[in-house]
């Protein structure tokens, strides 16, 4: 023991010296592990007698060979080599196909006001008229649009807008039209004191793209229906509609009975098959002025313009039995499916109108219709 003793002592004077590790010999040691055959890797369990041996080697490793050291570089060989992200293979020069650049023939509107803030509207038509009145082709329900307020000509490569003598005005780069003027790529067209145009000159890429920005933003990704946010914003739009021309509006509130049963069943994937399939029928047989929105997990709504209660009733029945009549096919597997739904109209009298009295209203004729039983129409 005397003799292990004065090795380890030996040892430890010559690496560590007086406290201080020295690092220098790491610049002339080789990455591979040798050990040499005075120091055994392994020590038999039979010879290990001591609890806690030291078995320190009888003289410092032999120094790497030159061949080692050539071969493989370690962390001394200098700044330009990094042996965690230095890799060798890579190609370093990737030829590049150019994209093809596509013609901006694309003449269309970008909406910048409201609820409708980043609709795209395309200018197909050789003459598109705007304003207040639903024959125009773009319709534009505010109180400071004339019903007919402005026409826009697309005339070969010349695109002209032709303020119809509104009221309020029509504004292109904030200058007053009279008569007509041409329209360049960026302008922005204002009618009245709120409504906001931007005109633009585009290709079919962009088209396509500014066309999934605006649905991305408004519906609801896995049935198409309008989420929850836009359905609030069109809500009001749709009250100052209705208190303006004195017309009636109505609301449908349904949702998927027993739905947390299909998820527990068949598995979520089958439920999303199953909202899928509900929004896909309701969509069918809706108008294009009445707005369709997912407003909870399996709870839909369904607004309509200038329609009695009397008609949402007949509505919401036809959507009733078709949704009933039509199973769910999913894996090769029938999930048939009903629906409960609520039903409510109101007149506003003013712009702002009790819009949450409209809604309170048909949510507790839905929950009656779920109580009742399910599968069924209360609109009273």
């Amino acid at each position: 023991m005397d003799q292990v003793e004065s090795a380890v002592k030996t040892w430890r004077q010559t690496v560590v010296g007086s406290g201080a590790i020295k690092l220098n010999h790491l610049q002339h040691s080789s990455p591979s592990a040798i050990t040499t055959p005075e120091m055994k890797a392994v020590i038999p369990p039979s010879q290990n007698t001591d609890p806690d041996p030291v078995y320190p080697p009888a003289h410092p490793p032999p120094a790497a060979s030159p061949s080692l050291t050539s071969a493989r570089g370690s962390w001394g060989d200098g700044p330009n080599f990094d042996p965690i992200t230095e890799q060798t293979g890579r190609p370093t020069k990737i030829s590049m196909v150019p994209s093809v650049v596509q013609k901006r023939d694309r003449a269309l509107l970008l909406r910048m006001d409201g609820v409708h803030a980043g609709q795209v509207i395309s200018l197909d038509a050789s003459t598109v008229t705007m304003g207040r009145h639903p024959k125009n082709l773009i319709v534009v329900d505010d109180t400071g649009v004339s019903r007919f307020h402005a026409e826009i000509m697309v005339e070969g490569n010349s695109i002209h807008l032709l303020d119809k003598g509104a009221r309020n005005g029509t504004l292109v780069q904030g200058a007053r039209v009279s008569g007509s003027v041409e329209l360049n790529d960026g302008d922005f067209i204002q009618l009245g004191p709120r409504v906001g145009f931007r005109f633009s000159l585009t290709d079919v890429k962009q088209e396509r793209l500014l066309q999934r920005l605006y649905e991305s933003s408004n519906r609801d990704a896995l049935t198409g229906a309008y989420n929850r946010k836009h359905f609030d914003e069109r809500l009001l739009s749709e009250l100052a509609y209705a208190a303006r021309n004195s017309s009636v509006i109505s609301l449908i509130l349904f949702d998927i009975d027993h739905f947390k049963k299909v998820n527990d069943t068949h598995g979520h994937a089958a439920g999303d098959a199953v909202l899928r399939h509900v929004a896909g029928i309701t969509m069918t047989r809706l108008r294009t002025e009445d707005v369709f929105a997912r407003i909870g997990g399996e709870e839909f709504a369904v607004l309509l313009r200038g329609v009695s209660l009397q008609g949402s009733v007949r509505l919401a029945e036809r959507l009733r039995t078709s949704i009933s009549a039509g199973a769910t096919m999913f894996e090769g597997r029938s999930i048939p499916i009903t629906i409960s739904l609520g039903c409510a109209a109101m007149q506003p009298t003013s712009e702002i109108g009790p819009h949450d009295g409209l809604i309170r209203q048909a949510d507790e004729r839905l929950y009656r219709a779920k109580n009742a039983g399910r599968n069924r129409v209360i609109s009273e």
